[in-house]
């Protein structure tokens, strides 16, 4: 896949491009598609949108400065369980 992307394009033109194209696949709907459920394309975008800030590696996530984009993080956000890393909150047994 790293062949195919254009490493000359910035982070913030990149930005500029992929989130009108994201809130475009939304459609009229809350969630992709213009649906009124989330599908698997939502809960496969949410974790590339939101990896950066979960994980620390980002200060603010940056896909919630578009308001459309923050609403929709929010919907699917309620579809996830609240802790929606792969990693356990605690080991097997403690509580």
């Amino acid at each position: 896949m790293a062949k195919h992307m254009d490493l000359t394009e910035s982070y913030e033109d990149m930005q500029v491009r992929i989130f009108p194209e994201l809130i475009g696949h939304m459609g009229d709907g809350p969630y992709m598609g213009g649906l009124d459920q989330p599908i698997m394309l939502d809960l496969a975008v949410f974790p590339q949108l939101a990896f950066g800030y979960v994980f620390g590696l980002e200060e603010n996530l940056s896909a919630a400065k578009h308001p459309a984009i923050k609403a929709w993080i929010q919907r699917v956000a309620e579809h996830l369980p609240g802790n929606p890393t792969l990693v356990a909150d605690s080991s097997p047994g403690t509580g």
